[in-house]
């Protein structure tokens, strides 16, 4: 792997910042993430075309990586409209209740695989000690049983 190569690897581009398939080839970028702004289309096909369109345009590369398509869905596919969001994992684990943090996730993990993505950034495993830290709501508790039983 060129240096270049290893650039462009490490990568994570914003998808509508530019990216095209051709830029995806150029430069071998490595990931791209959807967080907000425009949408890729309407419904779920729109997206799984415009994410294959990409993941081919990297398959097609002199290494052949897949390109990782990543969204920030810590409580639900929160980037398409209708995906069902659910509270934040604070909120969840507050309710003890196991089984419901473990079907939201699968519900997440359906609608994210559901409208093109193969990765996710969930669950967040973080646990906060400090009501200062400005993402404390995605950790499910400062608790480690709790969070390990959680997770």
């Amino acid at each position: 792997m060129t240096l270049r190569e290893k650039l462009g690897q490490i990568t994570q581009s914003v998808w509508h910042n530019n990216v095209s398939p051709a830029v995806i080839q150029e430069f071998g970028i490595g990931s791209i993430i959807h967080t907000e702004g425009p949408t890729p289309g309407p419904n779920a096909l729109d997206w799984i075309d415009k994410f294959d369109e990409f993941q081919n345009a990297a398959l097609q590369t002199r290494l052949g990586v897949p390109l990782l398509v990543a969204v920030d869905a810590v409580h639900g596919q929160n980037t398409f409209e209708g995906a069902v969001i659910f509270p934040h994992n604070i909120g969840m684990a507050a309710t003890r209740n196991l089984a419901l943090i473990q079907r939201s996730a699968q519900i997440t993990a359906l609608e994210a695989a559901g409208t093109g993505f193969n990765w996710t950034f969930s669950p967040c495993i973080a646990m906060p000690k400090h009501e200062h830290w400005g993402r404390v709501y995605e950790g499910f508790s400062e608790d480690r049983d709790l969070t390990t039983e959680a997770v």
